[in-house]
Formats: structure tokens, C-alpha cells, sequence
């Protein structure tokens, strides 16, 4: 264990928060505090490294931590965050994960107005997974995802205090190796509402749609194929997390579904008036504005350099990739597979922090026979 290092507090070792401690005591040899209502939750984080201490109780751990990271549903860390503020040391920082911002830092900024409590700082790791709970906590969650950071002042750097706390989280949240980026929490919502959110209901509802007409065809679910599994995968997220999520964010995603049933009314007008030519139009405008998504998130995070690959649908073809690249000491950031087919074969796009890596990476694939391309 570093001594220099913060003790971290986790409250809440579920998906986000064992996953959190994973990765800060193995990565940061950091002491890593853990509480939660759940004992038995508790008791797997500690078997598997997710802490490395528990705490008896919740005041427990506020006293003892240095950064508090509250890792709980929105509507228990609405309740906990006052508590947790009114407990902890002035000197610590105490900062949530909730996928909203907007009322809790609202509610924090109001009961530290004075100064006299712990900095709060507003957090959000872009990340998560279908499955829930300890049992799911991974330590590498975080690689290459967008972390958002909502400070309650739009001058922060202005603030030395709170400038101060925020670089002390920044260096800590370093060891995930996420990508960090600033917003107001204003911003936040209204931009997680569309890119988040929405998906989410729209996934709901297409699984919806599909049990409505189940009734009169019962073989339709067995055409489900790879682009519905795609659209709908988000809609195994726990329901009741995603109930707080949605409504305390409610006038910003009903905002987002009304802009989407804009969009889908018009293509709905659009198909049925049998204009072909527009139709493609629109469809291939959708295509250009898919594939330019990566290079839009300049203004939040550093963009990834991408080469695309084709592979045969085979044993080990994806494997064979990334172990040519890893032997030759290149970085491979991030990775997807843009489609897979049975027996079509299938493309990957590998992300890469540096254009020499890129490069270095295409010239390597494609003189080895893969095909392969600049995205």
C-alpha cells in the first residue's frame, strides 16, 4: 500500500462501486473503505478486492476517508449525500456516479453553501453493464470510457479550494483509465438525456412493439436477428435503476422522445409517399453522421485515431488481430465489432491514442494479408 495515496471510501459496492474499489486498490494501492446496506454485498467485495476494509457504519467511513465515492441509485443518494456532507472532514472530497447531475448538485451545493463542509464534486462514469451487483465488478469497466465531471461552479478554476479537490479526484480517477471530461450539470442531462436515456426507451419500446405483434404471429421472435438484439441489449438494465434515472430526468427526456418522434413521423411520411430517392438520401445521411461520431468527441475528450479491419468469420480471426498487434508494443485503446454475420465474416474498428500507433498498426495488419483501412 502507497502511503501517500488517499484513503478512498466507497459507499455502495455494487456494479459501479466494487468495480470503482477494484480497480483503486489494485491499480492506485489505495486503502479502500467499504460500506453498505447490504452485509452480504459487503462481504463479496472484500473476498474479491472490491475493498479493503469495511466500515461498521456509514459515519464509519466518512471520518476515516479522504475521497468518498457514492456509488448508490439516485433516490438513496439523494438521501445519503446531506448526511454523508455533514459527517465527513472539511479536508475530504466527496463526489456520486448517478447518471443525472442536475438535482444533486443542486441539493449539495445548497447544503455546503457556507464552505464549512467537504468539497462536492458531481461525477459520472459512462459505463456500465447489463448485469448488476459486486458479482459483476469489473477493474477494468472504466478503460477508455468517458468520466464526467459536473463541478457546482461554472468559474471552478477561479476557486482555489474547489479547483484544488477536482485536480486531487482527477489524479486519482487517472488509475481507471477512463477519459475525463467537463460539463455543467445542466449540459450533462440535457446531453445524457439523448445519448443515454433515450436509447434506453426507445429500447423498451421496440421490445414492446415486438410482444405486440408476438400475440397474432408467435414465430416472430425467432427472426430476431443481430440488429434487434443490438437496438434492444440496453433493455435488460435493471428496472428499478433505471425508473430513478428516467424520472429525475423527466423533462429532458421527454424533451428527447418528442424530438425522436419528430424524426420517426417524418420518415414515416417519408416511406410511405414511395420518393426513393429521398428515402436513400435520408438513409445515407444517417450512415455519414454514424460513422462520424468517434471525431465529435473532440470538444470532451481526446478523439481515438481508428483503423478498420476485415475478418473472416472464423475461430481465433479476432484474436490473431490483437495478439499481432500487442507483440509488436502497440496500444490498442479501444475495440469493436462493427458486424458479424454467420458465415460473412465480420469488420472490427480498433481505436488508437496516436496517429504513429494507427499507422504503425495498418502498415503492420496489412502487410500480413489483412485488409485493412483509415476510418
Amino acid at each position: 500500500m502507497v502511503a501517500d495515496k488517499p484513503v478512498v471510501g466507497v459507499v455502495g459496492v455494487g456494479l459501479i462501486g466494487g468495480s470503482l474499489g477494484m480497480c483503486l486498490a489494485n491499480r492506485a494501492g489505495c486503502r479502500v473503505i467499504g460500506w453498505d446496506a447490504c452485509s452480504a454485498s459487503l462481504d463479496t467485495a472484500l473476498k474479491i478486492g472490491a475493498v479493503t476494509d469495511r466500515a461498521a457504519d456509514l459515519s464509519e467511513l466518512c471520518t476515516q476517508s479522504d475521497v468518498i465515492f457514492v456509488a448508490t441509485p439516485i433516490s438513496v443518494s439523494m438521501e445519503l449525500l446531506p448526511v454523508i456532507l455533514k459527517t465527513a472532514p472539511r479536508g475530504s472530497i466527496v463526489t456520486d456516479v448517478c447518471s443525472t447531475k442536475q438535482g444533486i448538485v443542486d441539493l449539495c451545493s445548497t447544503i455546503g453553501c457556507n464552505g464549512s463542509l467537504p468539497v462536492f464534486i458531481g461525477g459520472h462514469p459512462m459505463a456500465g453493464s447489463e448485469r448488476a451487483g459486486i458479482g459483476a465488478a469489473d477493474p477494468y469497466l472504466f478503460e477508455n470510457a468517458l468520466y464526467i465531471l459536473t463541478p457546482p461552479k461554472s468559474d471552478w478554476k477561479n476557486d482555489e479550494r474547489l479547483s484544488q479537490a477536482i485536480s486531487k479526484l482527477s489524479g486519482l480517477l487517472e488509475y481507471t483509465g477512463a477519459r475525463l471530461a467537463f460539463l455543467s450539470p445542466q449540459e450533462h442531462d440535457l446531453m445524457a438525456a439523448i445519448v443515454s436515456h433515450l436509447p434506453h426507451v426507445i429500447a423498451v419500446a421496440l421490445v414492446k412493439t415486438l410482444e405486440s405483434y408476438s400475440r397474432d404471429y408467435p414465430q416472430i421472435s425467432s427472426m430476431v436477428a443481430g440488429g434487434f438484439r443490438d437496438a434492444t441489449r440496453v433493455a435488460m438494465g435493471s428496472p428499478l435503476l433505471w425508473t430513478d434515472i428516467l424520472t429525475s430526468n423527466a423533462s429532458n427526456v421527454a424533451k428527447a422522445i418528442e424530438s425522436f418522434s419528430r424524426e420517426l413521423a417524418e420518415l414515416s411520411a417519408l416511406i410511405a409517399s414511395d420518393d426513393r430517392d429521398t428515402v436513400t438520401d435520408n438513409l445515407q445521411h444517417a450512415a455519414d453522421l454514424k460513422r462520424s461520431l468517434p471525431q465529435n468527441l473532440k470538444g470532451l475528450a481526446a478523439p481515438l485515431y481508428e483503423l478498420v479491419v476485415a475478418i473472416n468469420d472464423e475461430p481465433g480471426k479476432i484474436s490473431g488481430v490483437t495478439s499481432l498487434i500487442a507483440a509488436a508494443g502497440i496500444n490498442i485503446k479501444d475495440i469493436e465489432i462493427l458486424k458479424i454475420r454467420e458465415g460473412e465474416g465480420g469488420t472490427l474498428r480498433l481505436g488508437f491514442a496516436d496517429q504513429a500507433d494507427c499507422r504503425a498498426a495498418l502498415s503492420l495488419l496489412c502487410s500480413n494479408g489483412y485488409r485493412a483501412r483509415e476510418r
